[in-house]
This record gives C-alpha cells, sequence and structure tokens, in this order.
C-alpha cells in the first residue's frame, strides 16, 4: 500500500522565497517558508542533439582553480504565452577546469545546486555553452540545459514563447571569476538560458522558467577566523521563538579573549565583536559564507523588535527591522552575554529589508554545566487523521529541551516514547519499514529513512480507536528521569497530563536503555546528531551495550 508521509511538507519548509521582503518584516514572517518551485512541464520546444561529450551530468565539482561568486540575473516564469518577469540575487561558482573547460555551477538556477555546466573557451574571454544533460531525475528524466530565445507570437499583446535557438550555443563574457552576458536584453530576443525535462524516449518539456542577463564577480568578503590557538567552547544560548514566542535553547560556540568575543552564528562561520567594559558590540554585515543549497550569500544582520499597530493604536503584531550593530550585557566573571534585541542570518547584505534565514531574539548566552533533571513535558500539536484512508494516522509534538524549571537540558541524553491506548509503543520493522530494528525510545534528532518516525511526529500505520500518548525520558547528572505522559483522545482531541511513577523494575530496565547518542557521516567523521543528510547514529547504552543505526535529516 502506498503511503504518504510528512516529507514534502518539510521540504517546503526548508525553502524560503527568492523575492525580497518588505522593511516592516513580521517576526513570523522571518522563518516562513515559501511554495517550492513549480517545474511542471508546459511546453515541449523543438529537438535539440545534444554530443556525446555533454551527454553524462557532473555530478562532483571539477578539478581546478574555483571561484566563490555572486551577482544576479534576470528571470523569467512562463504561463499561458506570457512571462512573469523579476530580478534575483544568487551564489554560484567557476571552476577554470584543468582539463581546459570552464564550469559554472548552479546554472540554471531552478535546477538547485546540485548541478554543473560545461563550457568551452573560443577565444578572447568568451566561453560557449551547448545543450547537455544536467541532472538525471526519477524513471530515466533527465533536465537539459537549453540555449533559447524569445519568439512573439502577437506583439501587439506581447505574447509569445520560448524556442530553442537552432545552432544550440550561448555566449558569456568570463575572466577571472567574471561571469556576465555578453549584451543585456531587455526583450528576451537574443539567448536565454533555459531547461526541458524528459527524455529522448518520451520527448522534452519545457519547464517554463528562463533566465538572462547574467552578471557575476568573486565574492570578496572574508569570513571572521578565530585567534591563532583560541579555543571555541560550547555554551548555551536561551532565546525567545519568533512563531510563537516560546523559549528555545541551542548550543552556540563562543571564545573569548581579554579584548574580543567570537559566536558561531551559523554552520562553521563566527561573528567577532569587541568587548568594552561590560558591553560587546556586534556590527552588521560580517560575511558568513555563501550557501549554495539557498543560493545566497549569508550575512549577520543586527536588528530590534518594534510593536506593530493598527489605526485604533492596538498592538496587532510585531515588527523586525534593522540596524547597524547589537550590543549585548557581558558579565566577565559568570562570562555570560545578554541582549533584547534580535540578529537575522540573512541573505545577502541588508539593504533596507530584511531577507532572512533564520532570527534570534533575546539571545542569552552561558555556560552550561549538566545536571539531573525532570524533562519538560511534550506538547501535543496535532493529532492527524485525515490520512486514515491509507490506512495511516500521525501524532505531532513537539519535545522540549528543557526540564520543568525551564533550564536547558543535554539532547543527546533526550529520548522520546509513545503510548497507544495507555500502553507503551514499540515501533517494529514490520510497521515502519525505515528502521532496522525494534525501537521502544526514540532519540531526541532521530529521523528514520522513510520520515515516518520524526523529530515532532510520527505516523501509526493501524486505526486508534481511544488515545495516543508522548513522554520525554532524561538521563543526565547520573539519574534517569520521565516527563509525564501527554495524551491525546483521538475522538474528542481532549488533551490529558498523567504524572508517571516508573517502578524499580521500570527503573532497571530503563538504566539498560540509550544513555547517549555519537553521530559520523558515512566517511566516518564525528557530526551532530542535527547535521544534514546520512548519518550512523550510535545509540549507547548504561549496561555497556550499544548499537548502531542509519539516520537522515
Amino acid at each position: 500500500m502506498k503511503k504518504i508521509t510528512f516529507l514534502t511538507a518539510l521540504l517546503c519548509m526548508a525553502a524560503f522565497s527568492v523575492k525580497a521582503q518588505t522593511t516592516a518584516l513580521s517576526i513570523a514572517s522571518l522563518t516562513a517558508g515559501p511554495a517550492e518551485m513549480n517545474i511542471a512541464a508546459q511546453q515541449a520546444p523543438p529537438q535539440g542533439r545534444i554530443s556525446a561529450r555533454f551527454k553524462a551530468p557532473i555530478s562532483v565539482q571539477p578539478q581546478g582553480k574555483a571561484y566563490e561568486l555572486s551577482g544576479s540575473f534576470t528571470g523569467g516564469l512562463y504561463s499561458n504565452g506570457q512571462v512573469t518577469v523579476g530580478s534575483y540575487s544568487r551564489v554560484s561558482k567557476v571552476v577554470e577546469g584543468d582539463d581546459g573547460f570552464v564550469y559554472i555551477y548552479n546554472l540554471p538556477t531552478l535546477l538547485g545546486p546540485q548541478t554543473w555546466v560545461k563550457a568551452e573557451r573560443v577565444g578572447g574571454d568568451i566561453i560557449e555553452i551547448r545543450r547537455q544533460v544536467v541532472y538525471e531525475a526519477y524513471g530515466g528524466q533527465e533536465y537539459v540545459f537549453v540555449p533559447m530565445r524569445w519568439q512573439y507570437t502577437d506583439e501587439a499583446t506581447g505574447a509569445g514563447e520560448f524556442v530553442e535557438i537552432e545552432d544550440g550555443v550561448i555566449q558569456l563574457y568570463y575572466k577571472d571569476g567574471v561571469l556576465r552576458s555578453v549584451a543585456e536584453d531587455p526583450f528576451r530576443t537574443g539567448v536565454v538560458i533555459g531547461s526541458v525535462l524528459g527524455s529522448e524516449a518520451s520527448g522534452y518539456n519545457f519547464t517554463g522558467r528562463a533566465e538572462w542577463n547574467l552578471d557575476y564577480a568573486p565574492i570578496t568578503d572574508v569570513k571572521a577566523t578565530l585567534p591563532e590557538g583560541l579555543e571555541p567552547e560550547q555554551m548555551i544560548m536561551r532565546s525567545i521563538s519568533s512563531k510563537d514566542k516560546s523559549t528555545v535553547f541551542a548550543p552556540i560556540n563562543v571564545a573569548i579573549t581579554d579584548t574580543e568575543v567570537y559566536l558561531n552564528v551559523y554552520e562553521d562561520a563566527y561573528v567577532k565583536g569587541t568587548i568594552e567594559g561590560d558591553k560587546v558590540t556586534f556590527m552588521r554585515g560580517q560575511y558568513l559564507g555563501a550557501n549554495f543549497y539557498y543560493g545566497y550569500a549569508m550575512y549577520f544582520e543586527p536588528g530590534y523588535i518594534e510593536e506593530k499597530l493598527d489605526e485604533n493604536g492596538e498592538v496587532v503584531g510585531l515588527q523586525a527591522k534593522p540596524c547597524d550593530k547589537i550590543v549585548l550585557d557581558y558579565d566577565r566573571e559568570a562570562r555570560s552575554l545578554k541582549s533584547d534585541s534580535i540578529w537575522v542570518i540573512n541573505a545577502g547584505k541588508i539593504n533596507g529589508d530584511f531577507y532572512g534565514l533564520s532570527v534570534t531574539w533575546a539571545p542569552y548566552i552561558q555556560p552550561f554545566a549538566e545536571v539531573a533533571a525532570v524533562p519538560a513535558d511534550p506538547v501535543i500539536t496535532a493529532y492527524n487523521a485525515t490520512l486514515d484512508q491509507w490506512g495511516y494516522n500521525a501524532l505531532q509534538f513537539n519535545i522540549p529541551t528543557a526540564d520543568v524549571d525551564g533550564n536547558y537540558i543535554l539532547p543527546d541524553k533526550l529520548t522520546w516514547r509513545a503510548f497507544i491506548e495507555g500502553e507503551p509503543f514499540i515501533f517494529t520493522p514490520d510497521d515502519y519499514s525505515g528502521i532496522s530494528e525494534e525501537m521502544e525510545e526514540v532519540p531526541y534528532g532521530y529521523i528514520d529513512s522513510n520520515y515516518d518516525i520524526y523529530t515532532t511526529f510520527f505516523t501509526i500505520p493501524f486505526y486508534v480507536e481511544e488515545s495516543v500518548g508522548i513522554q520525554s525520558i532524561y538521563r543526565g547528572g547520573g539519574e534517569t528521569n520521565y516527563s509525564n505522559i501527554v495524551t491525546i483522545d483521538v475522538n474528542t482531541l481532549e488533551i490529558t497530563t498523567e504524572p508517571y511513577l516508573p517502578t524499580a523494575i521500570q527503573t532497571a530496565e530503563s538504566d539498560a536503555q540509550v544513555t547517549a547518542v555519537v553521530c559520523h557521516d558515512m566517511a566516518g567523521r564525528l557530526v551532530s546528531p542535527n547535521a544534514k543528510g546520512l548519518k550512523l547514529m550510535t545509540l549507547k547504552r548504561a549496561d555497556g551495550t550499544q548499537k548502531t543505526v542509519k539516520m537522515i535529516r
């Protein structure tokens, strides 16, 4: 039986818009993701021929001198004979290959950062790109880079269509990392980058997107680096969620000298702040690196929160507005930092508008000392019974990384388990093909390969008559402690909380359960449990045994 999962929703949450947002930006909209780009086939351009040397897509970065680029292009979305045109910013890469070719990354941009396009030098500073396969999809389908032009069908109304250039070649200017169109073309009558989807057997269809007027140059900004010999310390940052104003916690690497503070705010990038007395100032516009997944150069941009009022002076929301710096209170003895303002991990340098990938609101950073703690209760957010025509329901929930007093606890010592009709539920490979062995406790951050067991939900492959529950378990500071069991009545959707008092037998059994989680990538390197991609998660138990499972995030 075919099963519907939440994968599509998760992917949509991971993406964000290529359109700039307004200056008076809602806090909630900072992290909201738009719908994914529609790349449905719309029309069939003429069939072109692909040379054998351009047939196979390039899946790894070629050898040669590489540049990271930032720039812009004009893009058009074709529909019903009309083109909606916009100007977009983007990052890319160029490699001057050791084999004499020039390779361009993420072009055309609608295919994402998994594509390389191969170009030939033809004299001077001109390169030529021919029709070529850039990405292989499922079922023998191919995405093909196609040089096109705009052909009017009715100049009076502006209607027309993109058609493939007969000789199948597009020329670009390229020199020392500078990449641009040979001539600006406001009317789309010259060469245009497009793509088609299909196969030789079934034919190819235009994907509906085209790009022209490229203008890229090497990124000259550099990331802050830690002074030689300075080692960062992992601390804990408490902040306010921009979605629901709840308290959230996250680990953060911090390095402190007598005059400077370095914060690891994004991937491997740090921002540098200057200490003056009991204040630390972080200036805007610090470069954090190029994000090729989203296609933007990322920057650290401070801001502040302002209430949004209606015509009657009533508060109807909050706005995030940019400013030049964020100043954090600094307690040198406690080694803590605190502010009521925000910083945004921004796509591009701020230019009046936030264009945020993430927002940190009211950060409070301090050292962490592990103690025994009772985990806060899980929060059930929904019970989804709309999937039962396929035989599946789902519980949605949040597992706080905090104890009952609101203090941070270590996620790698936190697990959760489910209850069905009041009894502990065991996930088995028979019901969940994305796992290889039975699981009663699920480590925080675990995701099975089918996305049926996730950090914030799990599917249920049978009809539930009465109730579904969830409980957190924390093994820290030498103790095992349990949250209450939070239960939802699947008929009335009433949520109740029941105290949990484990027996001596249950406590002894739990001591043989998971005490720590260690993750490695497929190359054997130690990574965070929250790192993206396929990982090997080793679950270590108190009795000295351990097991390793595959997980994907």
